[in-house]
C-alpha cells in the first residue's frame, strides 16, 4: 500500500482550503454584483414612479432595505466562511512554508488601506456603506423620484448611517479571535 507522506497529505488537505476559498470569493463576487444591480433596479424604479410624491420616507428605504440585505449575507456569514477557509490554510502554511499562499495574500490584504478601513471585515462594510448611503441620500433629496425630505431628516439619517457603519468598523463582536 502507497502511504503519502505528512507533506503530501498536507498539501491535499491545503489545495482543499484553497478551494473552498476560491469558492466562497465566487460566491461574495457573484453577492456583491447583485447588490449592485438591485441597487440599479431600485433607482430606475424610484426614477421612473409616475407620482414624485408616491414614494415617501418609508417606502423610499424599503427600497434599499433587501441591499442592507446583502451587505449583512455577505460581512456575518460568506466572508466569515472565507475567512475560516484562509484560517485553515494558514494552520497548513505555518508547518509547510513552501505553501504560504494564504499567509502572502493576508499579508498584503492588511497592508493596504482604502480610506480608513485597513481589515478585511472593514474593507467590506466600506464597500456597501458608499452606495447604501449615497442611495438614502439621493432618495432623501427626492432624485430618484421619492418627495424631498427637510433638511434635518436628511441630517439625521446621514448621521445615523455614519454612525452606523462607524460601529461596524469598530466592532469586535462579530470578529474572528485571530483577525481575517
Amino acid at each position: 500500500m502507497n502511504e503519502l507522506s505528512d507533506f503530501e497529505v498536507a498539501r491535499e488537505v491545503w489545495k482543499g482550503a484553497i478551494d473552498l476559498q476560491k469558492h466562497f470569493n465566487d460566491i461574495l463576487f457573484r453577492l456583491r454584483s447583485f447588490f449592485f444591480l438591485f441597487l440599479a433596479a431600485a433607482a430606475t424604479f424610484g426614477s421612473k414612479t409616475s407620482d414624485p410624491a408616491a414614494l415617501g420616507f418609508p417606502e423610499d428605504l424599503l427600497l434599499v432595505t433587501p441591499a442592507l440585505g446583502i451587505y449583512i449575507l455577505d460581512r456575518f456569514y460568506y466572508h466569515l466562511l472565507l475567512v475560516g477557509a484562509v484560517h485553515a490554510a494558514r494552520r497548513v502554511e505555518v508547518r509547510y512554508p513552501a505553501l504560504r499562499l494564504s499567509e502572502v495574500i493576508r499579508e498584503a490584504n492588511v497592508s493596504s488601506t482604502i480610506l480608513f478601513a485597513r481589515r478585511g471585515r472593514q474593507k467590506v462594510t466600506l464597500f456597501y456603506a458608499v452606495p447604501i448611503v449615497a442611495a438614502v441620500v439621493l432618495l432623501s433629496r427626492g432624485a430618484l423620484g421619492g418627495r424631498a425630505w427637510g433638511a434635518g431628516a436628511v441630517t439625521a439619517v446621514a448621521f445615523a448611517a455614519i454612525e452606523t457603519i462607524k460601529g461596524a468598523l469598530e466592532s469586535r463582536r462579530f470578529a474572528l479571535r485571530s483577525g481575517d
